[in-house]
Formats: C-alpha cells, sequence, structure tokens
C-alpha cells in the first residue's frame, strides 16, 4: 500500500471518528435541552394543579348545612374544635381533622378502650380541660372558656339547659353546631351516620375523605350482613339498667331496634314507641328473651353489675336467655348512630346463635 493511499485511509478513520464525537455531543446537547424543557412543564404543570387546588378550597366556600332546624353557613373550615365525646372525636379524627379538636372527653358512655385501635392514640392525646371532669354535663361557661369555633356534639346536651345552656348561647358567640342525626327526636336510621359524615365533609372542605369513610363502612355492614343467620328469628332484649322493680330496656324507636332487626333478631319491647322504657320484671318473663343485649358503661355500671342484677333476681330464674347464659355486651355508646354503630351490628350477628 503506498503511502498515497494510507494517508486517504487515515484521513477517512478520523473523519469518521469526528463525525461519532460531533454526533454523540449533539445528542448530549439535545437530551439536556430535552430535560430542561420537562422539567420546566412539569414545574408548570405542578404550580397550575396547586393553583386549582387553592381555588377549589376558596370556590368551596360558603357552606350551608342544614341541621338540628337551623341552616348554618360556613364561611371557612372551623379551626378550634370541641368534639363533645369520644365518638365525635374518632369521626373527626377518620377525617383528618385531629390537630384541629382542642378538647374532648371520655364521658359516661365510651371509655378510650371502647374506641378503634386506629384513632385511640390520636383520640387519648386530645386535651381533657379540667372543668369537664367535674360534671357529666360541661358547662356553657367551661366551653365558651375554650374559645371554640366549631362543637360536634348529640342533642341531648340541651336536655340540662341550665348546666350546658342553649343553641342560641353558642352561635350568638360565633361558634358554630353540629348536632348528630342520630340524636335527634325522630326516628333514628342507620343512614343517619352517612348524613352526619357527609355533612362534616363539606364543613371541613374533606367531602372525597368523608366518602371513602362512608363507602367503608357501608362495605362492612354488607360483609356483616352476609354472615345474618336466617334460618332462626330469636327473641333479643336490649338491657340498659334497672333496679328490682324497674328495668330500662331498648324500645321500638331506638337504632338498636333496627340492628336486631338486621341482625336476624326481634325486640321483645319493639312495640313500645320511645327509644329506652321502664318495663316491669313479670314483662321480662311473659315475653322470655333467647338473648338479652347488655349496655356496657364506663365505671360501676358496666356489664357485670348488669349480670348480677338478672341473676339475683330469682324471678327470672327462668327465663331463657339468663337461664343459659345468652348475654351478648356492647357498649351504650355504639348503640347510638355514629362510626361505631357497624360494630355494634358486628357484636350482635356474632352473639346471636353462639
Amino acid at each position: 500500500m503506498n503511502t498515497k493511499k494510507i494517508l486517504s485511509l487515515a484521513l477517512a478513520l478520523l473523519l469518521v471518528v469526528g463525525f461519532a464525537g460531533c454526533a454523540k455531543k449533539d445528542n448530549v446537547e439535545s437530551d439536556t435541552k430535552k430535560e430542561v424543557v420537562e422539567n420546566k412543564v412539569e414545574e408548570k404543570v405542578e404550580s397550575k394543579a396547586e393553583e386549582k387546588t387553592d381555588e377549589a378550597k376558596k370556590d368551596h366556600y360558603p357552606v350551608e348545612i342544614d341541621n338540628f332546624d337551623h341552616k348554618t353557613v360556613y364561611e371557612k373550615a372551623p379551626e378550634r374544635i370541641i368534639a363533645m365525646d369520644y365518638n365525635a372525636a374518632s369521626t373527626l379524627v377518620a377525617l383528618g381533622q385531629k390537630d384541629k379538636i382542642i378538647a374532648s372527653r371520655e364521658a359516661g358512655l365510651l371509655s378510650i378502650d371502647d374506641v378503634a385501635e386506629k384513632y385511640r392514640e390520636d383520640v387519648k392525646n386530645i386535651p381533657i380541660p379540667e372543668g369537664y371532669l367535674k360534671s357529666p354535663f360541661p358547662s356553657l361557661e367551661v366551653n365558651l372558656s375554650l374559645k371554640p369555633d366549631f362543637i360536634l356534639m348529640d342533642s341531648f346536651y340541651f336536655n340540662v339547659p341550665d348546666i350546658f345552656g342553649e343553641y342560641k348561647d353558642y352561635t350568638e358567640n360565633g361558634i358554630n353546631i353540629l348536632v348528630t342525626e342520630g340524636s335527634l327526636d325522630k326516628q333514628p336510621e342507620i343512614n343517619d351516620m352517612y348524613v352526619d359524615i357527609m355533612n362534616l365533609g363539606k364543613i371541613f372542605n374533606v367531602e372525597d375523605k368523608a366518602k371513602e369513610l362512608c363507602d367503608e363502612i357501608e362495605a362492612r355492614f354488607k360483609e356483616i350482613k352476609n354472615k345474618v343467620d336466617t334460618s332462626k328469628k330469636y327473641k333479643v332484649m336490649g338491657f340498659d339498667n334497672g333496679d328490682d322493680n324497674k328495668p330500662m330496656v331498648a324500645a321500638g324507636k331506638s337504632l338498636e331496634n333496627l340492628l336486631i332487626a338486621e341482625a336476624g333478631g326481634e325486640n321483645i319491647f319493639s312495640d313500645i314507641d320511645k327509644q329506652f322504657a321502664t318495663v316491669g320484671w313479670e314483662d321480662v318473663i311473659a315475653k322470655n328473651p333467647d338473648y338479652i343485649i347488655l349496655h356496657e358503661t364506663p365505671g360501676d355500671k358496666g356489664a357485670e353489675n348488669l349480670i348480677s342484677i338478672l341473676k339475683n333476681n330469682k324471678e327470672l330464674a327462668n327465663v331463657n336467655a339468663i337461664k343459659n347464659e345468652k348475654f351478648i355486651v356492647v357498649p351504650l355508646r355504639y348503640m347510638f348512630s355514629g362510626i361505631y354503630t357497624v360494630d355494634a351490628f358486628e357484636m350482635i350477628v356474632e352473639g346471636l346463635g353462639k
């Protein structure tokens, strides 16, 4: 091979390498420019998404809620909440509002041990004002001193206006109130809890979370309902409390009455048009329940106390439920509309037939 040919080949090789190098450099620069452009586009998209979220929050309010024969307009989400018991507190925690709760209380119907494990720690950390420990009903003075802007509560607190105050005592001080639907003076429905949850979703602008919670509870109800034994109809009595002469029982206007029916049982006092009624022990003997649901409350009036009342009454010795020790223990607060209603239903379904 002559010198001229060798030089030609070497030049050709250099040109190939040079073009390859240029092509690689052009590709790197092109990729870099493309990456910068894509990052800028992503930043703009994220920025616009955040702007839309902020706009959506602003556009959400004002919100009007029809509750307790009042129409309340919320201009913004409440920031200082009193959850009047641990049932209310659990619902608010489930909806992501735990940091806004400034006060709650164990109350006489639901202890911290009855709170679902997934909410228990958050509920336990909610402050309990000293004034809440001195009376079964928090006073108006104590509540106002906490400077809340929102209270979630049951209606029965208004039954003691001399202590708790009246509705207007709160609203005139800039405090909005949501009274649970299931505590109103009407025939309670299982649907009441969903109304409360969705109302809270609107008030706090967390409707998606509220819908998700409702769907979760409804799915549990359906799953438990599928376990109901429809082959038998057990006679059931809901026993709240009572002395030797006057037992208090769940009657026909109670949510418990509905839960018993849904569980495949029959409330022996469903014909009484009240939530709870005082009857005679002779009525219990005559109706002879197969099962007795014991309303568990914290302290001295727990299930053991109720069982003692029943077993120590010799006249009840032949009542099927007592003779066969067919007792179903359910926390009393679970028997009222709320996030734990589904737990009461599960306890009743699992208890019947055992």
